[in-house]
């Protein structure tokens, strides 16, 4: 999920309609199949990954306690989110600010208009006002994990105090929630009513509206919380993934099928005021596509490859640092006579590559890489990438990823 990030945000500066801070660069050469990409990835990618964020918090949770569990985050999610904002907000800024002045052509005018203020000014902005409208710019999930494993804190404490049959009746209707393909609309119809709350969809604002803020919106938070809990008891009740791998096709068709119809609804509205009606077709969009990814991940890729298990290592890493790249390769191709298409493949191959190889040559194996990693691992061998993994020893639960 955090891969797909990359490909979401190099879309964003070629497609028809754009979001976030790719709003303030438009290139010249764009095309709708972008924005269909950009749409696609946007309405289950998030869901998907606090669902697996639940899922693995949990795990761990199982293993170590409460304490371990905390101790643990706040190592491996809110000191990269503290290091990384004060790290990469500047070189954002600065990034945002080669493209949308011009590119390589205009350096000499970058630098005197953040001198002078100027660029600040041209908008309306002060500082203050430039910090408050991006925020914690793309590492807004990082803060919501934390606020998720604190309220998860909460609630376990107060669940312990409940009586066991009440517990029982909450296991056994998670259960059937998970067993019954009907299941799913009860998860959607939750989603549609922590979703109403939310400015109306259009062309640049879909599916979950998204938040830079340092106080975020209530109904966002309870939106992603809501797929947050339902990975975590996910993980006590993992016999039933095997549910999710024998629909996994079923669900992502019909997924499809209602995001396409809920691009419909946002592009041809049916009604004056289509917002909820919109909404009751995303909620099950979602579900459908998350759920439907999930257990095709189950159902294909049970053995990963080397080359999966590397990906998979780099992932933190790469979504932390693909940002300022997003924004500045646009910036050097801007000149470029070149199509969308083409133009995207490379902004995407090259912040991948560049993320790839400080991934590689500067963290993987140093102190940072065992920050994000949970430990320090090994030089990779790429020889041997493409052949299938051994059965491995157990390793440290904090060795996976962040979710």
């Amino acid at each position: 999920m955090m891969l797909l990030g990359v490909v979401l945000h190099s879309a964003q500066p070629y497609a028809t309609w754009t979001f976030s801070i790719y709003t303030a660069f438009h290139d010249t050469a764009h095309t709708v199949v972008l924005s269909g990409l950009a749409f696609l990835i946007h309405l289950f990618r998030m869901p998907t990954f606090f669902v697996l964020a639940g899922f693995f918090g949990s795990l761990m949770w199982h293993a170590r306690g409460t304490r371990a569990l905390l101790q643990n985050r706040v190592k491996r999610v809110l000191l990269p989110l503290v290091l990384s904002w004060v790290a990469l907000f500047p070189l954002i800024v600065l990034c945002a600010a080669f493209t949308v002045l011009g590119g390589p052509k205009g350096v000499a005018h970058i630098v005197q208009q953040l001198h002078s203020g100027a660029l600040l000014a041209k908008n309306n902005l002060t500082f203050s006002q430039l910090l408050m409208q991006m925020g914690l710019v793309h590492l807004w999930f990082l803060y919501f994990l934390m606020l998720f494993y604190g309220a998860t804190a909460l609630l376990l404490w107060g669940v312990r105090q409940l009586p066991q049959k009440i517990k029982h009746l909450a296991d056994n209707a998670f259960h059937q929630i998970v067993l019954q393909p009907i299941g799913v609309l009860l998860l959607a119809a939750v989603t549609w009513l922590t979703m109403v709350p939310m400015h109306p969809a259009n062309k640049v604002t879909t599916g979950i509206e998204g938040t830079h803020a340092f106080l975020p919106p209530p109904a966002i938070l309870l939106t992603y919380f809501v797929f947050f809990v339902f990975g975590w008891l996910l993980f006590r009740h993992k016999h039933l993934l095997s549910r999710l791998r024998d629909r996994a096709w079923l669900y992502a068709s019909l997924g499809l099928g209602a995001a396409g119809l809920y691009a419909w609804l946002i592009l041809h509205p049916p009604v004056a005021k289509p917002h909820l009606l919109q909404v009751a077709v995303a909620s099950p969009a979602i579900w459908l596509l998350s759920l439907g990814i999930i257990g095709l991940a189950v159902r294909y890729f049970r053995q990963p490859t080397g080359l999966f298990q590397y990906l998979s290592e780099a992932s933190y890493w790469v979504y932390l640092v693909h940002v300022p790249l997003t924004l500045l390769i646009p910036g050097l191709l801007i000149e470029l006579s070149l199509p969308a298409l083409l133009k995207f493949l490379l902004t995407c191959t090259g912040a991948t590559l560049v993320s790839l190889l400080t991934y590689h040559y500067w963290v993987r194996s140093t102190r940072l890489g065992g920050l994000l990693n949970g430990r320090r691992l090994a030089p990779y061998a790429f020889w041997s990438s493409f052949r299938k993994f051994e059965k491995p020893a157990a390793a440290p639960i904090e060795a996976g990823s962040i979710s």
